[in-house]
């Protein structure tokens, strides 16, 4: 894999975010879920935040390979790290839809149990994604590289 060229191994990862639309394969399928009236739009918000995400991320990467330096300007200031919050915010809205369903599971007249665990499925993943922010607020990830040189600074100052 290290072999394989940076701007290959960026597209990669970024590309490999289309395959969210396999969660609207259910839609497809035409299984419904009327006992969450909201499922429908939920998945298909989701999937279209990522696929959006996902193509801004590759041009990114894409212009900062092809010129061999970051972008000047991004298209829209932060908009790659907006749309991850908004994910974030619209993964509270699949939490309360999925996990207090879970009857669900079990095909069910009201829900297609295949339309559900896509549901499921999703808000695991972004449960686990909720966890690492969790995480690098806790051990101090997020801060920026000028706040964490300031601080070395200042405990070289403080230290004998």
């Amino acid at each position: 894999w290290e072999s394989l060229p940076p701007w290959f191994q960026l597209f990669f990862f970024g590309a490999t975010r289309y395959t969210a639309i396999l969660t609207l394969l259910p839609i497809f399928q035409g299984k419904t879920c009327t006992g969450i009236s909201s499922a429908e739009a939920f998945l298909i918000t989701f999937t279209v935040v990522v696929l959006l995400r996902s193509t801004i991320e590759i041009y990114i990467n894409y212009n900062y390979f092809k010129n061999g330096e970051p972008l000047q300007s991004e298209p829209i200031p932060n908009e790659k790290d907006l749309l991850g919050l908004l994910l974030l915010l619209l993964s509270i809205w699949g939490f309360v839809i999925t996990f207090s369903n879970t009857a669900y599971l079990t095909d069910s007249p009201a829900c297609n149990s295949g339309y559900y665990m896509s549901l499921f499925i999703l808000s695991i993943i972004m449960l686990l994604a909720w966890a690492g922010v969790v995480h690098k607020c806790l051990t101090g990830g997020l801060k920026s590289k000028a706040g964490n040189d300031a601080e070395d600074e200042l405990n070289e100052e403080l230290l004998p």
